[in-house]
């Protein structure tokens, strides 16, 4: 039988930073424990063990997306994509409703049509709006009626219109 030896944290971190510039190249918006974890093999407490030690060197630093899950982002490094704050969903939905509204403030459309697009579910899409309603970056005109699905009216805000602009700009 034969006995795997494992490397220490010290050597596994400094593995972690050799490879930061590929493994952002490849994940622009953070690098995820979870894919740190398929990378290299290694349990995800390994993982963080590591990361905790590249951190204490301000190498990179760790971060907690709104799904709770941890990431990692190079020091100094400024993340490449439109609203940071939003989850994937609500970026796509931002970013989609833009798109379709560019000559307009307000956007006609229903939930199964959204859904469709978002490739979510009703509750999944429902949530993404109530929060982008809570950031101020929609507003709900005029909510669809049971028979009359295409009657859902978005306004897209100032607020969302500026940071968009601000960032096209950059």
């Amino acid at each position: 039988m034969t006995k795997l030896l494992r490397v220490s944290i010290e050597a596994f971190a400094h593995e972690i930073a050799g490879d930061l510039p590929r493994l952002i190249e490849t994940n622009p918006t953070g690098i995820y424990f979870a894919a740190l974890a398929d990378e290299y093999g290694e349990s995800t407490a390994r993982i963080m063990k590591a990361c905790q030690v590249l951190e204490g060197r301000r190498v990179l630093t760790v971060h907690q997306a709104a799904s709770k899950a941890h990431y990692v982002l190079p020091t100094n490094y400024v993340v490449p994509v439109p609203f940071v704050e939003l989850t994937e969903l609500q970026r796509k939905l931002v970013l989609f409703l833009l798109k379709i509204g560019q000559n307009s403030k307000l956007v006609q459309t229903n939930y199964s049509q959204l859904a469709r697009m978002m490739n979510c579910s009703y509750g999944g899409l429902h949530t993404c709006i109530n929060r982008l309603v809570a950031l101020e970056y929609l507003t709900i005109e005029q909510q669809s009626a049971p028979g009359k699905q295409n009657q859902l009216v978005l306004r897209l805000t100032d607020t969302l219109l500026d940071k968009a602009a601000n960032h096209l700009d950059s």
